[in-house]
């Protein structure tokens, strides 16, 4: 007497002509589908306006203040070790997750989606459809990215940090990490050196700030 087992092993081998279609479909892409794809999805891109670019552009510039974020959280968290340096780096890719999920748009992840209809059409329409879109998201990531890390002119609230709380506050410094550091305010004629002579603040024109 067939066993169940048997009964399922029987079921999987013998299947409809329909079945096998449909079997075939759910297997891996082919590679001109995906191509396909990809270059569907840059036209789409490249048709989309200005303005929303511009948007998209301005909260992808946003949302890589994460990535300083989640960094200075983890640097003020995890111990003095060794070993503290990689994990604090690797809050450097919240930023590009919130970017990726949220579908917006930044410069460096718009190279390939893009060049595709540019390499398949091979004419000036799309040349310069290319273009724009890249002048766009670039601008648009700056003036994002600015808007977490800048200050405006004039306003004399340059690159300082008051603490009116009584509890101590962690800073975390971005940097070239090397053993030389400048830092220029121009807006408070003001400018930090670091350097074999040792560290402090100056005036531009060489005197020390107490």
């Amino acid at each position: 007497m067939p066993t169940d087992q048997d009964q399922i092993g029987d079921s999987a081998g013998e299947l409809t002509e329909s079945e096998k279609r449909i079997a075939e479909e759910r297997t891996a892409l082919r590679a001109a589908v995906i191509h396909e794809a990809i270059r569907t999805e840059g036209e789409a891109e490249l048709l989309r306006p200005a303005s929303a670019l511009m948007w998209s552009g301005m909260a992808a510039g946003l949302s890589m203040g994460f990535s300083l974020a989640a960094m200075g959280l983890l640097y003020s968290r995890l111990p003095d070790t060794q070993w503290r340096p990689l994990i604090t780096d690797l809050g450097y890719t919240v930023g590009f997750l919130v970017v990726i999920l949220g579908r917006q748009h930044l410069y460096t992840e718009n190279t390939l989606t893009v060049m595709l209809p540019l390499l398949t059409n091979r004419d000036r329409k799309t040349f310069w459809a290319v273009l724009r879109l890249w002048s766009v998201v670039l601008v648009a990531n700056v003036l994002g990215a600015g808007m977490v890390a800048g200050f405006p002119a004039d306003s004399g609230n340059g690159h300082h940090i008051v603490n009116r709380s009584a509890t101590v506050v962690r800073l975390l410094e971005i940097g070239t990490r090397t053993s030389e550091e400048i830092a220029h305010y121009s807006d408070i004629d003001m400018i930090y050196r670091e350097d074999a002579r040792g560290e402090g603040y100056f005036t531009a024109d060489g005197r020390r700030l107490e």
